[in-house]
């Protein structure tokens, strides 16, 4: 997976390399993960607009809440997991794996895309539990009456 660099010099003065020596503003960013999180129908479901206001309010007064540094790190660490780089493809990776796999994806997660883990299942022809339901990335705890039973009986079956 190709990642471009992107170059903040002269955007953001406090950049340092994505060495943050001051916090810069994250209400937005707070704002936009909360939407990326779930999804319209869940999130419109759990909140008002009275909530959104008062939350970016918070996030805005909230600095050592909101550690830029640790948020870079964080999407840095998402954005290299590929399981199927240091084999040269997903195929091979999977190819490798001996063990019996559970696999749970979202499908409605636009954090962690199902696609590839749906794939991978396929290849290794692991259980998978799809679900389904509107809350996206936070699916496995609101969904949680489906999830823990399903782990509970393919840990059973080992």
């Amino acid at each position: 997976m190709h990642h471009a660099k992107v170059d903040y010099r002269g955007r953001d003065r406090d950049w340092n390399g994505g060495n943050y020596t001051r916090n810069p503003a994250r209400a937005l960013d707070f704002a936009f993960g909360e939407l990326l999180l779930t999804t319209p129908t869940d999130y419109n479901r759990r909140t008002t607009r009275e909530k959104v206001l008062a939350d970016l309010e918070k996030a805005r007064g909230d600095a050592k809440r909101f550690d830029a540094n640790d948020k870079i790190r964080q999407d840095q660490a998402m954005m290299l997991q590929d399981i199927g780089a240091p084999y040269g493809g997903l195929d091979k990776a999977a190819a490798r794996v001996k063990a019996k796999v559970f696999i749970v994806v979202s499908r409605y997660d636009h954090v962690v895309t199902p696609g590839p883990a749906t794939e991978f299942a396929k290849l290794i022809k692991a259980a998978l539990l799809e679900l389904l339901g509107d809350c996206g990335h936070l699916a496995p705890s609101c969904e949680s009456q489906s999830v823990n039973p399903a782990i509970s009986k393919f840990l059973d079956q080992r």
